[in-house]
């Protein structure tokens, strides 16, 4: 008995060395599913249960990560299946299922809007593999089905918007709370409240042109309040004179006197 004893202690030593040698290995290893590819303004990451932290650009995100926007700001994801996710500022998106291979089961992609306003763009050859779309989004009240899409997903003072610029077919909307579903076509737009019907309306050109150009997929990589110094004028190149000394009086210049014509000779006077 006083042998099993002493062995104890160093069995759980042991024990406790092979889980902290693990650790970083299973930590460095695990699958990610985005990158954060543009960061402007003030953007912070969230790993798994861990608190919100500043990001780093070029961070790899996996499955239940998430990303918020502070105002002013913006962040971009690319996805490994070439999905692209642009956030406005006071945005918070999360990672919520992303399933590619066929060994894990059939393919699932899910994503959630919090808080905020997100442009998705998802290609058609990731987007329409199947009769139902296995790409959603999902809002407070609403979730989104997705095929081949460009689209913008709002989600303001309790009323989320679905903008829809382009679609290989029309998407699927479903309420939450009521369970109602209706299609979504291209160059319209969606209200959805919890309670209510989800209403559809035309997507102006006007409308369309404003949210492009706030969630465009082109945007300056800085940190907030770094100032952009403007560019200084070109030099102007003046001639300078050589430096020849005090000022002298020149001598003056002698010129010799023109003699005049010699008299005629000869000749006839009249």
């Amino acid at each position: 008995m006083v042998t099993s004893t002493r062995r104890l202690p160093r069995l759980f030593i042991v024990l406790m060395l092979a889980a902290v040698l693990a650790w970083p290995q299973a930590a460095t290893t695990a699958p990610y599913v985005a990158e954060l590819i543009g960061i402007n303004g003030q953007v912070q990451t969230r790993l798994g249960s861990q608190s919100f932290a500043a990001a780093v650009l070029l961070q790899r995100l996996g499955v239940r990560d998430a990303v918020r926007t502070q105002a002013a700001s913006k962040a971009k994801l690319s996805f490994i299946d070439q999905s692209i996710a642009v956030l406005g500022e006071k945005t918070t998106l999360e990672i919520s299922q992303y399933r590619l291979r066929e060994a894990e089961g059939p393919p699932q992609r899910a994503l959630k809007i919090i808080a905020g306003k997100a442009r998705v763009i998802v290609h058609k050859f990731f987007g329409w593999s199947s009769a139902e779309a296995d790409y959603t989004i999902d809002t407070p009240t609403i979730g989104v089905g997705i095929r081949g899409t460009d689209l913008v997903v709002a989600v303001q003072g309790g009323t989320d918007y679905v903008y829809l610029f382009q679609a290989g077919a029309p998407l699927k909307l479903r309420s939450k709370s009521t369970g109602e579903e209706v299609d979504l076509r291209p160059g319209f737009y969606a209200m959805s409240q919890a309670g209510r019907p989800i209403r559809i309306a035309p997507l102006s050109d006007e409308l369309k042109r404003q949210l492009l150009r706030e969630l465009s997929l082109a945007f300056e990589v800085r940190p907030l309040g770094v100032a952009v110094e403007p560019e200084a004028p070109p030099e102007r190149l003046e001639r300078t004179q050589p430096d020849i000394g005090p000022s002298r009086a020149l001598p003056p210049v002698y010129t010799p006197p023109v003699p005049s014509p010699p008299a005629p000779t000869g000749g006839h006077h009249y």
